[in-house]
C-alpha cells in the first residue's frame, strides 16, 4: 500500500523526469527559471518522502541536485534582473525589443553589448 510519503516522492521523481525530458526535446529549456524551480521541487519532494524510509545515498543525491538548482535560479534570476536593468537603460528607444519567452533565452554568458 502506497503511503503520502510515497505519493510525495513519485510526485518529485515526476517533475524531475519531466524537467529533463524537456531539456532533450528543447535544450533550451535548461536556461529557464522554470527548469530550475521544477528540478529543485522535485528533488525537495524526493527529500521530504525520504523522511519514511531513510536511504543515505538518496538523500546525499537529492540534496546536491537541490543545491545545483537553487544556484540555477540564482543565476536565472540574477541574469533576468541584469537583462531587464540593461534592456530599459541601453535599449530604450531601440527597435530591438524583448520576446514573450526572453526569460527562456540566457545565454551561458551576459553578451557584451
Amino acid at each position: 500500500m502506497m503511503d503520502s510519503f510515497d505519493l510525495i516522492g513519485l510526485m518529485g521523481v515526476a517533475l524531475m523526469t519531466y524537467s529533463y525530458a524537456r531539456v532533450q526535446w528543447r535544450r533550451d529549456y535548461a536556461k529557464c527559471l522554470e527548469y530550475s524551480v521544477v528540478n529543485f521541487v522535485g528533488s525537495a519532494f524526493l527529500i521530504f518522502s525520504l523522511l519514511n524510509k531513510w536511504n543515505v545515498a538518496s538523500f546525499v543525491g537529492n540534496d546536491i541536485w537541490a543545491l545545483v538548482s537553487l544556484y540555477g535560479i540564482f543565476r536565472c534570476l540574477r541574469y533576468m534582473r541584469k537583462k531587464h536593468l540593461a534592456f530599459s537603460i541601453w535599449h530604450w528607444g531601440r527597435t530591438k525589443s524583448l520576446s514573450s519567452n526572453a526569460k527562456c533565452q540566457m545565454p551561458l554568458k551576459p553578451p557584451m553589448d
